[in-house]
């Protein structure tokens, strides 16, 4: 049976990859697989519509218009930066501040002084710490789909693993609940995408600085 568990940060995404490489308890991985659950079945999907009947959120749900913003300047600029819910973000900067601590510093000092303008350096001078922070996060979207990569190997491939039993359960799970339509959606989708979708997406995540006229 399905139990609540408590929101997943991105760092255990790669606690669960760790895991299911082995030398891990059995116990402690279908433990992280019960709090990653939702996670692993919704994969990418980033619309908060995409809800399961379970009550569970996308681990990257996308930014929408009405959704109420970080009163941090450091996560709002984020969360736009990144186009993620307030509340993801600010799991994922929790992360990011041990991976890029450096990267995330500058950030910080950047969103509380809010220059209001500067030279052309000045204003890309910002862009090696935004970049870092955006290379974070496809980081952690890739990770979560090696964790589901994982498990279907062991199920299907390796049954001498020790998880096999685990994977196999779990895997079988996802698939009752739906993930390989979810998965060809998502494909789909993405071989859909235009050139012209692409760029207004791109030009949406532009930091206020570089928008020129158009902010």
């Amino acid at each position: 049976a399905r139990v609540d568990q408590p929101m997943a940060t991105p760092l255990r995404f790669h606690r669960l990859h760790q895991s299911l490489k082995g030398g891990v308890a059995v116990d402690e991985v279908e433990t992280l697989l019960d709090a990653l659950h939702g996670d692993l079945l919704l994969t990418l999907e980033r619309s908060p519509s995409a809800h399961t009947p379970g009550g569970d959120l996308p681990a990257f749900p996308a930014l929408l218009p009405g959704d109420s913003k970080p009163t941090s300047p450091y996560e709002r600029a984020a969360s736009e930066l990144l186009q993620l819910s307030g509340a993801v973000t600010a799991q994922l900067l929790s992360d990011f501040e041990r991976d890029g601590h450096n990267s995330a510093q500058a950030l910080k000092r950047a969103a509380d002084e809010a220059p209001a303008g500067g030279s052309a350096a000045d204003l890309l001078a910002l862009l090696p710490s935004e970049l870092h922070l955006l290379e974070h996060l496809h980081e952690q979207r890739c990770l979560l789909l090696r964790c589901v990569q994982q498990l279907l190997a062991i199920a299907f491939v390796d049954s001498s693993s020790p998880l096999h039993r685990v994977a196999s359960g779990r895997v079988s799970l996802l698939f009752d609940e739906g993930l390989p339509k979810k998965l060809c959606k998502l494909a789909t989708a993405a071989a859909k995408e235009t050139a012209e979708t692409r760029d207004a997406e791109l030009h949406s995540r532009l930091p206020q600085r570089l928008r020129g006229s158009d902010a």
